[in-house]
């Protein structure tokens, strides 16, 4: 069966402590605003890098596209397909 927790709500609202069991954590906000920077700078450069692979699929679509659609395959565009190529595994 569930505990009424409505009491110990109200205490709390009133500022008055009604459970003994109950722990209050105090969070250093400084040390985490490094923490924080840093998560988000890694979350802008995964962003870009995203942004970057999606461009370069697109470009090896179009470049697949000149290639099936070409009577004789061109070495140029084969090549630069092949760079496009090792640039997304990079």
């Amino acid at each position: 069966m569930t505990k009424d927790r409505l009491p110990a709500l109200r205490a709390a609202q009133n500022g008055e402590d009604s459970d003994p069991d109950a722990a209050y954590v105090a969070i250093n906000m400084e040390d985490n605003s490094r923490f924080m920077s840093d998560f988000f700078a890694h979350i802008d450069s995964l962003r870009t890098n995203i942004d970057k692979i999606s461009e370069l699929v697109e470009e090896v679509k179009r470049l697949h596209s000149t290639i099936l659609a070409a009577p004789q395959a061109d070495d140029r565009t084969k090549e630069e397909l092949e760079e496009k190529m090792a640039d997304i595994k990079k």
